[in-house]
C-alpha cells in the first residue's frame, strides 16, 4: 500500500488485512521500489495513491510496468482524483485498476484486489 497520507495508508492496509491479505506500506513511489527490492515475501499486487511527493503513482506504475521482472505485477491506483483525464493517465501508465477514494466502498477494493490476484 503506497500513500503519502499515513491515515489512508493504514486504512487501506487494514481493510486488506481484515480479509486475509498481508500488506507492506510505503509513503511514496521511491519507498515502494525500495520495499520491492528487499528480500522477503513476494509482493503480488500494489495499491498506490496517484498524487504523492517525490514519485507519484503514475511514475511508480510506469517504472513497474517497464521492468521485465515486475511488468506482470498488478497495480491499482486509489485516488481522490476522479476525472477522466486522471483515470486515462493512470491506465495509460499500465494500471490494472483505478478506484476513486470518494467512492471507495470496502467491498470495491476487496473485489478489485481479489479479481487481479485470481
Amino acid at each position: 500500500v503506497v500513500d503519502d497520507s499515513p491515515l489512508t495508508r493504514e486504512l487501506v492496509a487494514n481493510l486488506l488485512e481484515a480479509v486475509g491479505y498481508d500488506t507492506l506500506r510505503a509513503p511514496d513511489g521511491n519507498g515502494a521500489l525500495e520495499l520491492l527490492g528487499q528480500d522477503g515475501p513476494p509482493v503480488e499486487l500494489v495499491v498506490t495513491d496517484l498524487e504523492m511527493p517525490e514519485m507519484d503513482g503514475v511514475e511508480l506504475t510506469r517504472r513497474l510496468k517497464s521492468d521485465p521482472t515486475r511488468a506482470r505485477l498488478p497495480v491499482v491506483i486509489l485516488t481522490t482524483r476522479g476525472g477522466e483525464a486522471d483515470r486515462a493517465r493512470g491506465l495509460a501508465a499500465g494500471a490494472d485498476g483505478y478506484i476513486t477514494k470518494g467512492d471507495l466502498v470496502r467491498q470495491d477494493l476487496v473485489d478489485v484486489v481479489g479479481r487481479l490476484l485470481a
